[in-house]
C-alpha cells in the first residue's frame, strides 16, 4: 500500500548583486582624463570656479612659470593635459628672487596661498632627477594654505637626496593648512635617500600651531617603487608634527622594492604629537624586502605620542621582508612618557605578511613602550584577518608581539581567519591573534572574539589568543575553532566545524553584542550554506526551535508547515544565497518516530515551478527532481521527544531561473497507520 503525500512552498528570494573592486594597475582611459569641472574658452586667460579666480595654464611653459601675483596669491587652472616631453628637470637651486626650498616650479619665496586646480586634467611624461636636499615639482616656503586637486601626475622620478618627493620635497613648519584632493600619481618612483615620498618627502609641523592640517582626500598611488633608502612612503616618507593629519578615501596599488629600514605604503616613518587619522582607505600590490625591517601596506614605523586611528581600512598588499612587518603597521612605540593610542575599527587584512625573521603580525608587527611609564593603548574593534601571516618565530594573526611594560591591549568583536606559521624548528610563541607577550604588558582583554585561523609551528605551544601565563588577559564570550592548532593552550570556548557551520557560533555572538549594544556593521554574521565561519559585517543569523532542535537561518521568522492536528508531520524550510549568486533550498521534516518500524520505505522529490512569465528553467534545472531513500541511507535522527528528522539541502538554483515555488513530495510504503502519522496534505 502507497500513498503520495504533497506539501507546496512558496519561498522568497532575495537577489544580490555585489560589485567587487579591482585595484590592479591600469593605464590611463579616455574617461579619467575627462572629468573637467568647468570648459575654458581658447583665449581665456582667466576663469572663474566656485568663486575663485584661476590663471589659466596650457603648456608646459607656462605650467614650469607659475608665479604668485603681487599679494602673494598663486590661483591656477588647467585648461588641458599636459605633456612634458620626458625631458629630464631637476628642482632650482634657491637664489634671493627664488624659493628657498627648491621647486621645479619656480613659483617665488613667498607663496602665501597656492591653488593647483588640475581641472580633471593630466600632466605626463614628466621626468624628474632630484639632487638636491628638499625638492619637488613645486616649492614648498609658505605660510598659509597649499592645495592640488582633481590632477593626475605621469612620472618617473630618481631622488638622490633626502626629503624628496613627485609634489613637495619638504613642507615645513610654516604651512597651515595642505590639501591634497582627487590627486593620482602613477608610473616610477627610485629613491636612495631618506624621508621621501610619491606626494611629499617630509612634512613637519611640530614647531607651529596644533591647527595645523595636512589632508589626504580621495587621492591615489599607483606606482612602481624601488625604496632604497629609509623611511620612504607612497605618499609622504617622514610625517612629524602638532596638528592634524588625515587620509580619507585614499588607495595604493604598488609593486615596492624595499632596500632598508621603514617602507610604507602610505608613510615611511611617523613621529609626533598631534592626531593621524586613516578612514576608508585601501593598500594593494607587494612589497618585496631586499634588506631591512619595518615593512608595512599603510605606516611602516611610528614611534610617536600622537594618536593614531584605523576606520573601515583594507590591506592587500601581500609583505614579504625580514622582520617586524605588518598589515598595517611594521612597528609602534612611544616615545616619552605620554599616553599615545592606536586604534582600529571595522579594518581588514587580506595581505599575506611573510618575513624570514620574528615579529610578524596581520595588523601590526611589533608594539613596544620601552620610554613611556604610562600606559600604550592599542584597541582592535570588529577587525579581522584573512591573510596569512608567516614567520620564524613569535608571529600573531594580528599582532607578532607586545614587547616591553605598560601595555593595554584590547580586541572587541575581532576574528582572526588567516593561517599563522612559523618556520623555525626553535619556535616557542605562536597565536591566533598575539604570537608572544612580555611580562611587563599591563593587560590584554578580549570580548566577543573569534580565532579560525590554523596555527601551524613545528616546535611549542600554539596558542587560539597569545601568549603569556604572567599577563592580566581576560576573554569574554570568545571562541576558536576545534582542531587549529596541534598543542592548544587557551581559555575561549573550543567549538567543532560543523558548529561553526550550522550558524550557532554566529548567533551566540550576535546575541551577546546586541546585548553591549554593538552596532550591526560591528556584528558577526554568516550566510549559512555559503560561509563557514562567522564574518564581521556579515548577514544576520537567527535561531529556531523545531520539535526540540534548534535550527539557525538567515530568516528571522521561520517557516513552519503545520499538519492536521493529530499527526505529528511537519516542515520546516530555509532559502539560503550561496557566494556564486545560485540559491540553495534547505528542508527539514519531523516525523512520528512511534511507527518508524512499520515504514517499509520512503523518498523525496523536489520538483521546482517554472520562472514567472512563462520563462522556462535552465536546461541543467529542468524538470530537477531530488530522490534520496531515508531508511536505506542511514540519515533518520532521533529528536529527545521521540520525534524523527530528516534534512536535505538542494543547491545550485539559478536565482534568475525560479519564481521560487517548489513542490515536496514524500512517498511512504507501509502500514496505514505510519503513513497516516506521517500526513503533511494529501495529493489528489
Amino acid at each position: 500500500m502507497k500513498r503520495i503525500l504533497i506539501v507546496l512552498l512558496t519561498l522568497a528570494v532575495l537577489l544580490t548583486t555585489v560589485a567587487v573592486p579591482t585595484l590592479a594597475q591600469e593605464e590611463t582611459t579616455q574617461e579619467e582624463t575627462e572629468r573637467e569641472l568647468v570648459s575654458i574658452a581658447d583665449d581665456a586667460t582667466t576663469v572663474e570656479l566656485n568663486g575663485v579666480t584661476y590663471q589659466v595654464v596650457r603648456t608646459k611653459a607656462e605650467f614650469l612659470a607659475m608665479k604668485p601675483n603681487d599679494e602673494y596669491v598663486a590661483n591656477f587652472i588647467l585648461a588641458n593635459d599636459i605633456d612634458f616631453g620626458n625631458e629630464e628637470l631637476k628642482a632650482q637651486m634657491g637664489t634671493s628672487d627664488e624659493p628657498s626650498t627648491p621647486g621645479v616650479v619656480n613659483a617665488g619665496n613667498k607663496l602665501h596661498n597656492f591653488i593647483l586646480e588640475g581641472n580633471g586634467h593630466r600632466i605626463f611624461n614628466l621626468k624628474l632627477n632630484f639632487t638636491a636636499s628638499g625638492s619637488g615639482l613645486f616649492p614648498t616656503a609658505t605660510y598659509r594654505t597649499l592645495t592640488i586637486r582633481h590632477l593626475t601626475v605621469e612620472t618617473d622620478a630618481t631622488f638622490g637626496a633626502e626629503k624628496c618627493g613627485v609634489l613637495f620635497g619638504s613642507i615645513p613648519k610654516d604651512a597651515r593648512e595642505t590639501l591634497l584632493e582627487d590627486v593620482t600619481i602613477k608610473g616610477t618612483i627610485s629613491s636612495s635617500s631618506s624621508k621621501c615620498g610619491a606626494f611629499i618627502g617630509s612634512y613637519d609641523n611640530s614647531a607651529n600651531e596644533s591647527t595645523n592640517k595636512l589632508t589626504f582626500s580621495g587621492c591615489a598611488m599607483k606606482a612602481q617603487i624601488d625604496a632604497g633608502a629609509i623611511q620612504t612612503g607612497g605618499y609622504v616618507g617622514f610625517l612629524s608634527g602638532t596638528g592634524t593629519v588625515s587620509f580619507t578615501d585614499c588607495s595604493v596599488d604598488a609593486q615596492i622594492t624595499a632596500g632598508n629600514n621603514r617602507i610604507g605604503g602610505y608613510v615611511g616613518s611617523l613621529n609626533g604629537t598631534g592626531e593621524v587619522s586613516f578612514a576608508n582607505c585601501t593598500s594593494a600590490g607587494e612589497m618585496t624586502g631586499t634588506g631591512g625591517k619595518w615593512f608595512s601596506g599603510f605606516v611602516s614605523a611610528i614611534y610617536t605620542t600622537c594618536n593614531v586611528t584605523f576606520t573601515d581600512c583594507t590591506n592587500e598588499m601581500n609583505l614579504n621582508g625580514n622582520q617586524k612587518n605588518g598589515g598595517f603597521i611594521g612597528g609602534c612605540s612611544s616615545a616619552s612618557n605620554a599616553t599615545p593610542t592606536v586604534t582600529f575599527r571595522r579594518c581588514v587584512n587580506r595581505g599575506s605578511v611573510t618575513g624570514t625573521g620574528s615579529y610578524q603580525g596581520g595588523f601590526v608587527g611589533e608594539v613596544g613602550n620601552n620610554k613611556s611609564t604610562t600606559a600604550y593603548q592599542l584597541s582592535f574593534y570588529a577587525c579581522t584577518n584573512l591573510g596569512s601571516v608567516t614567520g620564524s618565530n613569535q608571529s600573531g594573526g594580528m599582532v607578532g608581539i607586545v614587547a616591553d611594560k605598560n601595555l593595554d591591549v584590547l580586541f572587541s568583536d575581532c576574528a582572526n581567519v588567516g593561517t599563522v606559521k612559523a618556520t623555525s624548528e626553535e619556535t616557542k610563541y605562536t597565536g591566533g591573534y598575539i604570537g608572544r607577550v612580555y611580562d611587563g604588558a599591563k593587560s590584554l582583554t578580549y570580548t566577543r572574539c573569534l580565532s579560525a585561523g590554523t596555527i601551524d609551528a613545528p616546535k611549542g605551544i600554539t596558542y587560539s589568543t597569545d601568549y603569556n601565563d604572567d599577563v592580566k588577559c581576560v576573554l569574554t564570550d570568545c571562541y576558536d575553532l576545534s582542531g587549529i592548532s596541534t598543542n592548544r593552550k587557551g581559555d575561549s570556548n573550543e567549538v567543532s566545524e560543523e558548529r561553526m557551520r550550522s550558524g550557532e557560533v554566529t548567533f551566540l555572538l550576535r546575541s551577546a553584542q546586541k546585548a553591549a549594544g554593538v552596532s550591526e556593521a560591528e556584528r558577526f554574521g554568516q550566510t549559512i550554506g555559503a560561509e563557514r565561519i562567522p564574518l564581521i559585517g556579515g548577514k544576520a543569523v537567527y535561531e529556531h526551535e523545531f520539535d526540540g532542535r534548534k535550527y539557525y537561518s538567515g530568516n528571522e521568522s521561520a517557516t513552519v508547515i503545520q499538519p492536521e492536528e493529530e499527526n505529528r508531520a511537519k516542515a520546516y524550510y530555509q532559502t539560503m544565497q550561496a557566494s556564486d549568486g545560485t540559491q540553495s533550498v534547505r528542508i527539514v521534516i519531523c516525523m512520528d518516530g512511534a511507527y518508524l518500524n512499520e515504514i517499509e520505505a520512503l523518498s523525496l522529490e523536489v520538483v521546482f515551478g517554472t520562472a514567472t512569465g512563462g520563462k522556462k528553467l535552465t536546461a541543467d534545472l529542468e524538470d530537477v527532481h531530488f530522490w534520496r531513500s531515508i531508511l536505506a541511507a542511514g540519515e533518520l535522527a532521533q529528536a529527545a521527544d521521540g520525534c524523527v528528522l530528516m534534512a536535505f539541502v538542494v543547491e545550485g538554483i539559478p536565482a534568475d531561473a525560479w519564481n521560487g515555488e517548489l513542490s515536496v513530495s514524500m512517498t511512504v510504503t507501509g502500514s496505514e497507520r505510519a503513513m497516516a502519522s506521517y500526513t503533511l496534505t494529501t495529493a489528489d
